[in-house]
């Protein structure tokens, strides 16, 4: 025979009480905080907890049943129908299952309150009759500040109705906040209300981190509970808005010099002219600015002048001195496609560049007289084959000596 040792329980909200999770299981598990749903979390992160054991000592049955009853009541907020961040509807296919007295009188309690409209006084038998009435459900009777003109009677004997979270309730947006202008004394109740800036991200983010301390609050808002305890009247309140004169560091004049691997050639310079130049500080451990420069003082000035190499462009014949990364981000690719090419596996790249110490012979240029026009110009077999519509291979023959001349003596190589 089953043992009855189940228990169904709420979680609230420990910043306002709200309800905001039914759950049934073991007697341990209204306190255990793991495995539950990415909702849950973060609600717990940002509110934390409160445990209210509803009912124990239950079947599987009845806990399943009465979790059931508890959710529907107090609805889904993913379904909007309530307060609740559980995913399901709770139970375990137990419909038609007669209640026992206990669970009869549990959901009786939280259904038979009178409930009373604090702005015309109309009083109701109970939740039940204010949901056939007027189509409201009861979960938002347990809101501290709800939408609704509704609350329970017994509430209202404790003056609920005169706590500024009632007065207020259409204001706030989400939790319960309350701001004040100290320039104005205009109360506010949510972070809207207050900047004016939530079509604005922007200045909507940098407002609420003013607000919380990740930054300087130098607005006219700050916490009600804040001014309450005259934190308005302090002298850091009062300077919020003057500017703190920031000292400037002395600029470092000191010369020093520095190697152009591109240019081959040391030059001197400050610390300080180098970083408003180049964007890089021009530190003694290594190469900076991707390997482009180094300091005098530099050990590893061998390693770094051997990863730059002198690269030749076989359309124009103009030689300029590359490492990998700058010839990368002039050529607009990955520094890994030139793996190949900067350890000598790769002659020619992109059918144009070539290292000028493995630039094969047909590829340097040459003087060659076109007998047509009389003009003698500078080619290679890649500017030649281009010029005249032929491949590059079909004037290897001509481009390394071993025929004088190409297409019946039009083209001649001129020593």
């Amino acid at each position: 025979m089953e043992k009855n040792t189940k228990a169904v329980y709420l979680h609230r909200k420990a910043t306002d009480g709200t309800i905001f999770y039914v759950g049934m299981g073991n007697t341990k598990r209204p306190y255990v905080t793991k495995q539950r749903n990415n909702w849950w979390n973060r609600t717990y992160k940002k509110y934390g907890i409160t445990v209210c054991v509803v009912a124990k000592g239950l079947s599987t049955e009845d806990a399943y049943e009465l979790e059931e009853l508890l959710i529907s009541e107090l609805g889904r907020k993913d379904k909007g129908l309530g307060i609740l961040v559980n995913l399901d509807d709770g139970g375990a296919g137990t419909s038609g299952h007669l209640r026992n007295k206990y669970i009869r009188k549990t959901v009786g309690d939280i259904n038979s309150k009178k409930v009373i409209n604090t702005e015309t006084l109309e009083i109701l038998k109970s939740g039940v009759y204010l949901n056939k009435k007027y189509g409201i459900n009861t979960g938002k009777l347990y809101h501290d500040n709800p939408s609704i003109d509704w609350m329970t009677l017994e509430d209202y004997n404790k003056e609920k109705h005169l706590t500024d979270k009632w007065i207020n309730r259409y204001d706030i947006k989400g939790g319960y906040l309350k701001l004040i202008n100290t320039e104005t004394l205009e109360v506010f109740f949510s972070m809207e209300l207050a900047c004016g800036f939530k079509i604005n991200q922007n200045k909507y983010k940098r407002f609420t981190d003013k607000l919380s301390g990740r930054t300087k609050n130098n607005s006219d808002i700050m916490h009600y509970e804040d001014y309450e305890k005259e934190a308005h009247l302090k002298d850091e309140w009062k300077n919020r808005k003057k500017r703190t004169h920031i000292i400037s560091k002395p600029r470092n004049h000191k010369d020093i010099e520095i190697y152009d691997f591109k240019e081959r050639v040391w030059f001197k310079t400050t610390s300080d002219d180098f970083k408003l130049k180049y964007k890089s500080t021009p530190h003694t451990s290594g190469s900076f600015y991707k390997g482009r420069f180094c300091r005098k003082e530099c050990t590893a000035f061998n390693k770094i002048n051997n990863k730059w190499k002198k690269v030749i462009d076989l359309h124009t014949g103009k030689i300029e001195r590359f490492n990998q990364w700058h010839l990368s981000n002039h050529l607009k690719v990955s520094t890994g496609r030139l793996n190949p090419f900067f350890s000598s596996m790769q002659i020619i790249l992109y059918n144009r560049y070539s290292l000028l110490e493995n630039v094969p012979a047909e590829t340097l240029f040459k003087k060659v007289l076109d007998n047509n026009t009389g003009l003698i110009e500078k080619h290679n077999s890649i500017t030649l084959a281009k010029k005249i519509g032929k491949r590059p291979r079909d004037l290897w023959n001509l481009m390394n000596g071993f025929t004088k001349s190409y297409m019946e003596k039009r083209y001649v190589l001129v020593d």
